[in-house]
């Protein structure tokens, strides 16, 4: 089945600015991440909120407070624990101002690292959350086109290039 939705991104050329439950149907770049953990043989489990896989709906899973809403997907154990959040992308990742600043709170308890995935460059980084943070001065801020008066959703547009600069792998 995900294969199949794979080859549907690709023919109907997903990315942001397609709606978000079309999407969400497969997330390659979770995939991507489990295949890369246990090929390393590495200790992962799911940990964050995933509104898609609980049932809850939109309205619902928005009473939850921000940063429950906002955890990380994963904890990666290796030689500590980790949090990883995993971003999929094309050429580019964009990551909402708003859930940076809950990152930011993740990782004053445990290191968080982002693991993002390109469908363009078919590449992984990983990328840890203080150097994710260097280069945001130097990256475009925008705004997602379903933005409300409730969340203006800018975001960082971080080119994938530059994340291969600072990847840990």
């Amino acid at each position: 089945l995900c294969l199949k939705l794979i080859k549907m991104r690709w023919d109907f050329n997903m990315d942001h600015t397609q709606p978000f439950k079309d999407r969400i149907k497969c997330n390659l770049a979770e995939d991507k991440f489990e295949e890369y953990a246990i090929g390393n043989n590495l200790t992962y489990f799911r940990y964050g909120t995933d509104q898609l896989n609980s049932g809850i709906e939109g309205r619902d899973f928005i009473k939850i407070p921000k940063l429950i809403r906002n955890s990380p997907d994963y904890i990666l154990i290796k030689n500590n624990a980790n949090f990883i959040e995993v971003k999929g992308c094309k050429d580019s990742v964009g990551i909402k101002l708003k859930d940076l600043e809950s990152y930011e709170s993740w990782n004053k308890l445990m290191d968080v690292y982002y693991f993002i995935y390109s469908t363009s460059y078919n590449h992984m980084v990983i990328v840890k959350h203080d150097k994710l943070k260097s280069i945001l001065e130097f990256c475009e801020t925008k705004q997602y086109h379903d933005y409300t008066k409730y969340d203006d959703k800018r975001y960082y547009e971080i080119h994938f290039t530059a994340l291969e600069e600072i990847s840990c792998i």
